[in-house]
């Protein structure tokens, strides 16, 4: 099949193309590593100061094929493999940096190694992620390459994001800020809000809610203290929520709806650490699998109605 004609679009447009093959090539081993690459990626491609060109398109296609061309060969699939070797780590920074700089933005990649990234704008707005956050570019995550995945694998990646079989959207067409399939988050001062149906995806060791949310150089969801979920949230994934001492958790749930809970659903600490400091909750909801549910003995939960709620 021919190559598709790419030479007259929309700067939208190829922010999504982008962001599509960041999705892709750095961050395919889990779908989690995806939604979080649309989250922060999308973020940053929608700022209303960076403009994209075929130029730049055209640049970062090829040097993020010789990248991950090189990781391949030298048989460097985990981040930290990737930065102990020099040439790896240049032809994997690359093409980001090469391509931001040329659509006028600056890129901070000095603490890389703890998984931190700071993308600052033409109009001097700085995106970051830290705190191996983003798993692409956070510890002991694998770069999974199309040259390194299984036959099957990346058949599988290539479906899902092959652009022949959809349609060429622009990146003000689609939502950055999900948690799932079919779940959104807003925050709003200190609660963040998850809306939408089905499930609250899962994450590896860390929180696909509480810190999706850690743009324009302030650590937002750090000092979130409430979590809202819609009515239609009916499963929250291991790892999802992250939840911290004194945290506050609203359900709005109804009573008889199920609800299905993975394990550490709550985030790592006290779930699966036995050595973890007691921590309590408040939680407002009248469904009864939640209400129902068993918590590890070091959480102490008080209940209320939604009733109480004032939210």
């Amino acid at each position: 099949m021919p190559e598709p004609d790419y030479s007259n679009l929309t700067s939208g447009q190829y922010a999504y193309l982008l962001l599509r093959q960041l999705q892709r090539d750095i961050s395919c081993t889990w779908k989690g590593d995806r939604m979080a690459a649309l989250t922060y990626f999308g973020a940053v491609f929608k700022d209303p100061t960076v403009v994209l060109t075929y130029a730049v398109y055209l640049q970062f296609s090829a040097l993020m094929a010789e990248g991950i061309e090189y990781c391949a060969a030298a048989g460097l699939y985990e981040l930290d493999n990737i930065l102990n070797d020099s040439t790896a780590k240049d032809k994997f920074m690359t093409p980001i940096k090469t391509t931001f700089a040329a659509i006028g933005c600056t890129v901070n990649d000095t603490d890389i190694a703890s998984g931190e990234l700071i993308i600052t704008t033409p109009g001097g707005t700085a995106y970051q992620i830290h705190g191996n956050r983003f798993d692409g570019l956070g510890e002991n995550e694998h770069l999974c390459s199309r040259l390194g995945c299984t036959d099957e694998y990346w058949d599988a990646i290539k479906r899902v994001y092959a652009m022949e079989n959809e349609p060429l959207l622009s990146i003000e067409d689609i939502e950055h800020r999900r948690c799932g399939d079919n779940a959104t988050w807003t925050i709003s001062g200190n609660v963040i809000s998850i809306s939408g149906t089905g499930a609250v995806l899962g994450g590896q060791r860390n929180s696909l809610v509480k810190h999706f949310c850690l743009f324009n150089m302030t650590n937002l969801a750090e000092a979130a203290t409430t979590i809202v979920l819609g009515a239609g949230i009916d499963t929250l994934g291991a790892y999802s929520m992250d939840l911290a001492d004194s945290m506050t958790l609203v359900c709005l749930r109804a009573a008889d709806d199920p609800m299905t809970f993975e394990d550490a659903w709550m985030g790592v600490l006290p779930t699966v650490d036995t050595k973890a400091s007691a921590m309590s909750m408040v939680i407002y909801t009248d469904n009864l699998a939640l209400r129902s549910y068993s918590f590890p003995s070091k959480v102490t939960v008080t209940w209320h109605t939604l009733s109480e709620w004032e939210g």
